[in-house]
């Protein structure tokens, strides 16, 4: 065979032999934004192992592990979380499922238990007084609660602007010493955003706990979420 002719067919071999390199996509958000591109006010996994996030009087559901909003969502809250003051019904402060299996959800300086797994059912007497209730806080806790969520150390955490309190009980009647503390130094590497507080935080099945603020958010994968996840914080979709 003519060389010229025969050149053709040494590329086209070559290319043959070569190692096929792997197509690597980039995993995009976790999370997607809420509608009209805003962050969440509070999250909670439920007994139900659906994860729920509030924005303003909306709500969200989504599917774990994918992160998606379930179809038919957003919903109001009034009319989907039981017999609510009107506050409530415009929307939660932080919310969490405590060690006792029970949801609980904070709006200024109330919060209300709920008596099912579902947070349909109000428990009787409640809205009651964070002051009091939720052991020796600061005044600034007592005026509200900004984030909560049990880690998977078994400790609940909660956050008012710039810090933080741990709870010593699975009742989360007694602020463990020495607190509360600063965000800053204690959660990791943070954006000085998140530095100043949280939006939300709550622990996966997975074990992953997930703090947003605004429309960004980072991953712990740590037990007790001192250490953020490379590649964080994340912009929600």
């Amino acid at each position: 065979m003519h060389p010229i002719l025969f050149a053709p067919m040494l590329t086209t071999l070559a290319s043959l032999m070569m190692p096929i390199q792997p197509q690597i996509q980039p995993r995009g958000s976790d999370f997607q934004l809420a509608a009209g591109g805003i962050g969440y006010d509070s999250m909670a996994v439920l007994p139900n192992g659906k994860l729920y996030a509030t924005y303003g009087s909306k709500y969200v559901r989504m599917s774990v592990p994918d992160l998606k909003t379930d179809p038919g969502y957003p919903k109001p809250i009034r009319g989907n979380w039981g017999a609510l003051p009107e506050s409530f019904n415009q929307g939660f402060d932080s919310m969490s499922v405590l060690s006792n299996g029970a949801l609980y959800v904070t709006k200024g300086p109330y919060y209300v238990k709920y008596s099912d797994p579902s947070g349909s059912t109000v428990a009787p007497g409640y809205p009651k007084l964070i002051r009091g209730n939720w052991g020796v806080l600061p005044e600034s806790f007592n005026q509200g609660f900004d984030s909560m969520s049990l880690l998977p150390n078994g400790t609940l955490y909660v956050t008012k602007g710039p810090y933080y309190v741990k709870y010593s009980d699975p009742q989360a009647t007694v602020v463990a010493p020495g607190y509360p503390k600063l965000i800053r130094g204690n959660w990791g590497a943070l954006p000085e955003s998140f530095n100043q507080g949280f939006d939300t935080m709550e622990t996966l099945k997975n074990g992953m706990t997930y703090v947003t603020k605004g429309n960004q958010y980072l991953r712990y994968r740590d037990r007790a979420a001192t250490i953020i996840d490379q590649g964080y914080p994340k912009t929600m979709n």
